[in-house]
């Protein structure tokens, strides 16, 4: 696998962790005003080592220019995924 790909599947993958660890945060339900749901702590604790198990593999494949662009395409993508308010279940 190259450079490139390898980055941006890391991405994509903690990409798609952060998005669900943030729709089912039960604190940023709460505050928006949605149901609770049945998440446990061991599903979000097994995402949170999942969001950060790319980052160290590319660590360990020795692409450390990739490990810094993925420090950076997370953390924006973090914030991005915590300015928008989560969607309400329509009535």
């Amino acid at each position: 696998m190259t450079f490139l790909w390898s980055t941006l599947l890391s991405c994509f993958v903690s990409a798609l962790c952060l998005v669900w660890l943030a729709r089912y945060n039960p604190r940023r339900r709460r505050a928006h005003g949605l149901p609770k749901v049945d998440h446990t702590i061991f599903a979000s604790r097994i995402l949170l080592v999942l969001s950060i198990a790319p980052g160290v593999a590319l660590l360990l494949l020795g692409h450390s220019a990739g490990f810094v662009l993925w420090l950076g395409a997370i953390s924006i993508l973090g914030w991005w995924v915590a300015a928008f308010p989560p969607k309400r279940a329509s009535r």
